[in-house]
C-alpha cells in the first residue's frame, strides 16, 4: 500500500498512515498548522486505492497544486502541495515491486469567470435641425418657418451744406487702444488658478488611485459579511490580527456592530497608503439606516491586502 509523505523546506516531514486526514489550524485537525494563511478546517487527504488526493474544505487563502489553486486532485510524486502559504513536496512510497498508481482524473482548477462585452451603444441623434434656405428665417416653438424679410430701399440722405469758406478737413484716425495693465493682471491670474486646479486633481486622482485596492479588500469583507461567508471573512484579516482575535471573537465583534452585520454602503473620504501599509476611515451604513463611523488599518502581506485593525468611533 502506498505510503504518502510531505517534505517542508525545513523541519520534519509529515507522514500520512490512516485513509484520510483532516489538515487545519484548529486543534481538533488530525494534522495542525499553526500559520495565519491556513484555515480551521483547510483540506482533506485521502486515500483512494494506491493513489492519494487532496479536496479543499472552502479554505479562505485555498489549496494548490504546482501553483494552481484545486478544490478536488490526484497527487504525483515530486509536486508541490502548499496550503495557504506553507508548502510541501509531496512523496508517494509503495510497499510492493507490482503496485501501480491507477489513472484519476485531473485536477480540479478553479478558473476566474469571463465578463462578457458591453453591447454596442446606439448611433447618436441629431442634436439640431437643418438649416433653413438662405433668406428664410429659421422656426421658433414648433411654429413654421417665418418668411423672408421684404427688401426696402433706404431713403436718399439730403446732401450736408458746405461751409463757407472751403470744404472741412478729413476726420482724424481713431486712436487706437492698447490693452491695460489690469487684462495681462487677469490674464496672468486665470492661468496661476488653471495650473492649481490642475495640480489638485491630479494629486487626488493619484490617490483615490493608490487607495483603490485596500478600500476594495474592505469592502469585499464586507460583503463576506453580509452573505455569512464568516470563514472568508475572517481568512481576510492579517496573520499578527488573526492571532489576537479568534474566529469566534470575531464573529461577536461583527455581532455588536449592525452596519457591519448587514451594510448596504460604504464611504471613505480618509485615505492614507505608506509602503505596503494603509488606513481608509469612514462610516458604515446599515439596511435598517444605522450609521457607524470606523476606521481601518490594512497592510500588504502575501501580495494582497489584509485588514490588519478594525477600530469603530464609539
Amino acid at each position: 500500500m502506498a505510503k504518502l509523505r510531505l517534505v517542508p523546506p525545513s523541519g520534519d516531514p509529515i507522514d500520512f498512515t490512516a485513509d484520510a486526514a483532516l489538515v487545519g489550524r484548529d486543534p481538533s485537525c488530525d494534522v495542525v498548522l499553526n500559520d495565519g494563511s491556513i484555515s480551521r478546517k483547510h483540506a482533506r487527504v485521502e486515500r483512494r486505492g494506491p493513489a492519494w488526493a487532496v479536496v479543499d474544505q472552502g479554505s479562505a487563502n485555498g489549496t494548490f497544486v504546482d501553483s494552481a489553486r484545486v478544490a478536488d486532485t490526484v497527487l504525483r510524486p515530486g509536486q508541490e502541495l502548499r496550503f495557504g502559504a506553507v508548502g510541501y513536496r509531496v512523496e508517494i512510497e509503495s510497499d510492493g515491486p507490482d503496485e501501480t498508481l491507477t489513472p484519476q482524473p485531473e485536477a480540479t482548477v478553479v478558473q476566474p469567470a469571463v465578463v462578457p462585452p458591453p453591447p454596442p451603444r446606439p448611433p447618436a441623434r441629431p442634436s439640431s435641425p437643418p438649416p433653413p434656405p438662405p433668406g428664410q428665417r429659421p422656426a421658433v416653438g414648433g411654429l413654421p418657418p417665418l418668411p423672408p424679410p421684404r427688401p426696402t430701399t433706404p431713403s436718399p440722405r439730403p446732401p450736408a451744406p458746405s461751409p463757407p469758406g472751403g470744404t472741412l478737413p478729413p476726420p482724424a484716425a481713431p486712436r487706437a487702444k492698447g490693452r491695460g495693465p489690469l487684462f495681462w493682471i487677469a490674464t496672468g491670474c486665470c492661468g496661476c488658478l488653471t495650473l492649481v486646479v490642475a495640480m489638485v486633481a491630479l494629486f487626488v486622482g493619484g490617490a483615490l488611485y493608490l487607495s483603490a485596492e485596500p478600500v476594495k479588500a474592505v469592502r469585499v469583507q464586507l460583503e463576506d459579511i453580509k452573505t455569512g461567508r464568516m470563514e472568508a471573512a475572517y481568512g481576510r484579516l492579517s496573520a499578527s490580527y488573526q492571532a489576537q482575535v479568534s474566529r469566534e471573537e470575531f464573529e461577536l465583534f461583527v455581532e455588536g456592530h449592525p452596519a457591519m452585520k448587514d451594510n448596504s454602503d460604504s464611504t471613505f473620504l480618509q485615505r492614507n497608503v505608506s509602503g505596503d501599509t494603509a488606513r481608509v476611515a469612514g462610516y458604515l451604513l446599515s439596511s435598517s439606516g444605522i450609521r457607524e463611523p470606523v476606521a481601518y488599518g490594512l497592510v500588504n502581506e502575501g501580495g494582497g491586502w489584509k485588514i490588519s485593525s478594525i477600530d469603530f468611533d464609539e
